[in-house]
């Protein structure tokens, strides 16, 4: 899963949370979101900043109901829904998700009589299919309607492990949307090191703002390895139990085997008085070792494979029924139950034959 494709580039990228007061509201965009982007991209070795409400993977899950302006409405409990987000010009860039048509937005973009909107391929493939997009009006929750201006590439914006949901962008200067918004996540592309950023954002916005608190300062490469973290846990513990299962395995096939062996000490040694050769022996014993090994494989596989549906929920790209695993961990227990099989046969055989018969 962290292979998956996420739509956008997250080397060299520094993200932060601006928690801005609520009574900023309206002014805020501005009063602090274009003063700190400007300062923000005069800084050394920055190529691209802006501002998102919500940083794709990290946040998701803000959406709300849309149409398409002389499209059929939805039949009733079937709304077309797509995730909300405000951004500024440049986020687009900064993230490396690319522009497929249109524009990008401009600094004009949501003032008053000006209201547009940036939609995501997803959305387009969903509503428009082959027909250009751009010009079309579409009505966000009855509240507001806006015209499409650019498409967007699609990004993961729930996850990796979530496929690209539909995606509608307006512009970070409508003053109507601002104020519905707690915070902002500032995102900056640099040729430097992201550590060194850090400090320096802290005091660009300290510069703005001295009560602008900059928190969850992580790079987009960290973002992205958060995003597995739980899964990433439930799989670490799988592949504990499933050592210790294995190692339970090997040990008690180990044992079982031995055993066998062992109860036919006697049988061995007066195998052994009449004339049969310690090559002889050894051969018999792994030839019943190996037949009660070909049994327990044959009904492990059996039910291995009947057990493995409920794992298709924890893996991403990788089959639960993939037969370099089988084989593999077959091969292992098949190499534990033959030297199982061996070392006590071994033994027995160095054995002199009137010892082994009074054994029991």
């Amino acid at each position: 899963m962290s292979g998956t494709e996420p739509g956008l580039s997250p080397h060299g990228v520094l993200t932060a949370h601006l928690a801005v007061p609520a009574a900023q509201g309206p002014e805020a965009t501005p009063r602090v979101y274009r003063p700190l982007l400007e300062r923000v991209r005069s800084l050394p070795e920055v190529r691209a900043a802006a501002v998102i409400s919500m940083l794709p993977i990290q946040e998701a899950w803000t959406n709300g109901g849309y149409t398409v302006a002389g499209r059929p409405a939805p039949p009733p409990g079937q709304d077309w829904v797509a995730e909300l987000r405000l951004a500024s010009p440049g986020f687009f860039g900064s993230l490396g998700i690319p522009i497929l048509r249109g524009r990008d937005f401009e600094e004009r973009d949501g003032e008053k009589g000006h209201k547009v909107a940036i939609v995501n391929e997803t959305l387009v493939r969903q509503r428009f299919r082959d027909e250009n997009p751009l010009g079309h009006r579409i009505t966000v929750g009855d509240e507001f309607t806006v015209e499409i201006v650019g498409v967007a590439g699609a990004v993961r914006q729930a996850g990796l492990d979530h496929e690209p949901l539909a995606e509608i962008y307006l512009p970070y200067g409508d003053a109507d949307l601002t104020g519905l918004v707690s915070d902002m996540v500032l995102v900056v592309k640099t040729a430097g090191s992201t550590g060194a950023l850090a400090p320096d954002l802290r005091r660009t916005a300290h510069a703005v703002d001295p009560g602008l608190p900059l928190y969850r300062v992580l790079t987009m490469e960290q973002v992205i390895s958060d995003s597995l973290a739980l899964r990433r846990l439930n799989l670490w513990l799988l592949a504990l139990f499933a050592g210790i299962a294995l190692a339970l395995s090997a040990a008690g096939l180990y044992g079982v085997i031995s055993y066998l062996v062992a109860q036919r000490t006697r049988e061995i040694g007066m195998r052994m008085a009449l004339g049969a050769q310690a090559r002889d022996v050894i051969a018999l014993v792994m030839r019943q070792g190996s037949r009660l090994t070909a049994i327990g494989i044959v009904a492990g596989l059996i039910g291995a494979l009947a057990l493995t549906r409920w794992l298709e929920s924890l893996l991403d790209g990788v089959s639960a029924r993939d037969p370099f695993t089988f084989l593999g961990i077959a091969a292992l227990l098949v190499a534990v139950a033959l030297l199982a099989s061996w070392l006590p046969a071994r033994r027995a055989a160095r054995v002199e034959p009137v010892i082994a018969i009074r054994s029991e």
